[in-house]
Parts: structure tokens; C-alpha cells; sequence
């Protein structure tokens, strides 16, 4: 689950296509030439101006492991040795699992405020190259 969230926030959060246009470019090979050379450049300008944060979400799930061992008593009959084996299984913790999906909220919202900042930048830089997208 926390896997395929963080790419679903993201992808809902896409870049959105407008239609730019720059009058200061008649032709339109050349303008749809320098649209790609100046998005590219704008779109780079965006991601080193806001990167997305680095998420990491704990696993809260502990995995068992096995015990095993040897007891000696003492009692009525004498010395009695016996050996005992079996596997430990750690039940889930509220407190971790709520910690956890606190964290991953934060995560996605960091990541959610990151891609929009970067959308701002990018708009501001095409509008700086002389683009419009009206």
C-alpha cells in the first residue's frame, strides 16, 4: 500500500499541458522547436528549485524469528536437561502503526506541496522566455 500511494499522489498531481504561445516567434516550426527547448529548460529549473523530498516509510511489520535453547532442573528425580525450540511473533503495535501513517501523510503532503511549487516555478520561467499560456 505505501508503495503505490506516493506514485498516485503524483500522478494525480501531473503536469498539466497548456497551450503556449509566443508572439514574438512567427513561424511555427521554429516556435514548436523552441517550446520544447524552453519547457525542457524551464522543467529542469523547476525540479532543482523545489526537489521532491526523499520519503521513507518505515515497514511496521516485524518478521518473526526462531528460539531455541537448553534447560537443565534440578529436582526429586535429579538433574533433568531438556531442550526447548519455537519461533517468537511480534504482534502489531498501535502506537508504531499510527506513527507510521503519520509519517506517510506528512510524506505525501511534502511531496504534494513539492510538485506544485515546482509547477509555479516552471509557469514563472516560460513567462520569463516570453511564453503565454492564454
Amino acid at each position: 500500500m505505501y508503495v503505490i500511494t506516493l506514485p498516485l499522489v503524483i500522478a494525480l498531481t501531473g503536469c498539466t499541458t497548456s497551450n503556449w504561445q509566443n508572439p514574438r516567434i512567427a513561424s511555427a516550426a521554429q516556435r514548436d522547436r523552441q517550446l520544447v527547448i524552453d519547457n525542457g529548460y524551464c522543467k529542469r529549473v523547476a525540479v532543482g528549485g523545489a526537489p521532491m523530498p526523499n520519503i521513507q516509510v518505515a515497514n511496521t511489520q516485524s518478521q518473526g524469528y526462531a528460539v531455541s535453547g537448553t534447560t537443565t532442573s534440578y529436582g526429586t528425580y535429579g538433574q533433568v536437561t531438556s531442550n526447548y525450540r519455537g519461533t517468537v511473533t511480534p504482534m502489531p503495535n498501535a502506537g508504531a502503526s499510527f506513527a507510521g501513517g503519520v509519517a506517510q501523510g506528512a510524506g505525501l503532503g511534502a511531496a504534494m506541496r513539492a510538485k506544485r511549487d515546482q509547477d509555479e516555478i516552471h509557469k514563472s520561467c516560460m513567462y520569463s522566455l516570453g511564453w503565454s499560456d492564454l
